[in-house]
């Protein structure tokens, strides 16, 4: 499978299980070609989105943050069946 196709199943995907989350925004993130099952191989494919409850609220609009926080998703999709294999969150450390 090309990488345009792992990363169409894996935001496909994505959009259908989190569908009644309302989410928004959904974007790549990151791709890597990992060892699969079997000898195979498979893609990890991270993606990015918003939900509407993780919009920034009063407070956060007036010392200027005007942005959505965004939930990550990291997908494991196997080349040769295109099923996902696992889905888990990923989560980002912020820089001090």
């Amino acid at each position: 499978m090309e990488v345009k196709e792992a990363v169409r199943v894996a935001k496909d995907h994505v959009a259908e299980i989190f569908g009644d989350e309302q989410i928004a925004n959904v974007g790549l993130e990151e791709i890597e070609r990992i060892s699969g099952r079997e000898g195979g191989f498979a893609w990890k494919i991270t993606v990015g989105f918003s939900r509407p409850w993780e919009a920034t609220g009063l407070a956060g609009i007036v010392v200027g943050q005007t942005h959505l926080r965004r939930s990550f998703k990291v997908l494991i999709v196997d080349d040769q069946t295109r099923e996902i294999e696992s889905v888990r969150d990923r989560i980002l450390v912020e820089a001090t």
